[in-house]
C-alpha cells in the first residue's frame, strides 16, 4: 500500500509539471488544444489528493480497532472450512488490487485527453470498479442480501 502510495505521488507530480510545460506551449502553438494540460493538470491533482486518502482509507480498512469490519475474532473462528484470517487476508489482496485499479482509472482518463481512442470507458471501469474493490466486504454483503437470502455473513464480520 505505501508503494501504491509512493508511486501515485510521483505521477501526480509529473502530471502536474506535464500540464504546467504544457500550458507554457499552448501560447506558442494554435494547434495544441487546451483540453490536454487541463486534464493533465486535474489528473495530478486528483492522484495528489488521492495519497491521503488511501491512507485513511487503509486505516479504515485494514485497522484492528473496535469498529473494524474485518476485525479477527479472537478464537480464530472458521467460517465453512476458511479460518476467517485466510477470508481477511485474501479481502485484504482485493482492496489493494481496487487502490491500483482506482490509480490506473485516473491515468487511463489522462490518455483520453492525449487523443487516445476507446480509453474513456475503460478509465471509468477502472475507477469504479476499483471503488467497489476497495469496498469488498460492503459490496460482498449487498450481493449476498440481494441474491442469496439465507446465506451467512457472521463469520466474515459483515
Amino acid at each position: 500500500s505505501k508503494l501504491a502510495q509512493f508511486a501515485a505521488v510521483i505521477m501526480g507530480f509529473y502530471f502536474v509539471i506535464g500540464a504546467v510545460l504544457k500550458f507554457s506551449q499552448l501560447g506558442s502553438n494554435p494547434q495544441l488544444s487546451p483540453k490536454v494540460p487541463i486534464v493533465m493538470f486535474l489528473v495530478g491533482v486528483a492522484l495528489f489528493a488521492i495519497t491521503p486518502s488511501i491512507s485513511i482509507i487503509h486505516y479504515t480498512m485494514f485497522s484492528k480497532a473496535p469498529g473494524s469490519v474485518l476485525s479477527e475474532s479472537a478464537g480464530g473462528s472458521s467460517c465453512g472450512g476458511f479460518s476467517q484470517t485466510a477470508i481477511w487476508s485474501v479481502f485484504a489482496f482485493i482492496k489493494l488490487v481496487g487502490i491500483i485499479a482506482f490509480i490506473r482509472g485516473w491515468l487511463l482518463l489522462n490518455q483520453s485527453a492525449l487523443g487516445k481512442d476507446g480509453v474513456i470507458g475503460r478509465g471509468l471501469v477502472h475507477i469504479f470498479g476499483g471503488v467497489a474493490a476497495m469496498n469488498i466486504t460492503l459490496v460482498a454483503s449487498v450481493l449476498a442480501n440481494t441474491f442469496f437470502k439465507d446465506l451467512p455473513l457472521k463469520c466474515l464480520g459483515i
